[in-house]
């Protein structure tokens, strides 16, 4: 083997080891909805419920937006303790945290909280 050969040979493997630390420090094939640049907060009153969708009134507007969400993805919390989405009913008043995934037009909501004790 020849210096040159030794040294691509040296460099390949260099550029082989960057190349596995960077998928290893990748999600490669996990796309997740989570806070992004195109996150937004925003509270309103519930108006549905469903498995794929929860639909809010949100404060101070006339009509009803509809946001997806998922069991793995999205978060509930009432009164700053985790819970799960059968908690949540028509008429709460609701803050929520979504963004608009990459790959789809309606937007997710990863976060959904609401207060029902009085704070003094």
């Amino acid at each position: 083997m020849t210096e040159v050969d030794r040294r691509l040979t040296s460099m390949m493997r260099l550029a082989m080891a960057l190349v596995g630390i960077c998928f290893g420090l990748t999600n490669v094939g996990q796309v997740e909805a989570v806070p992004s640049q195109m996150s937004h907060e925003m509270s309103g009153s519930v108006q549905r419920v469903d498995q794929q969708a929860i639909t809010i009134l949100p404060t101070g507007a006339s009509k009803p937006e509809a946001f997806v969400w998922n069991w793995k993805d999205t978060k509930f919390f009432r009164d700053g303790a985790p819970i799960t989405v059968r908690s949540l009913r028509v008429g709460t008043q609701v803050q929520i945290r979504r963004s608009h995934p990459i790959f789809d037009h309606r937007p997710f909501i990863y976060r959904v909280s609401w207060k029902t004790k009085i704070s003094h």
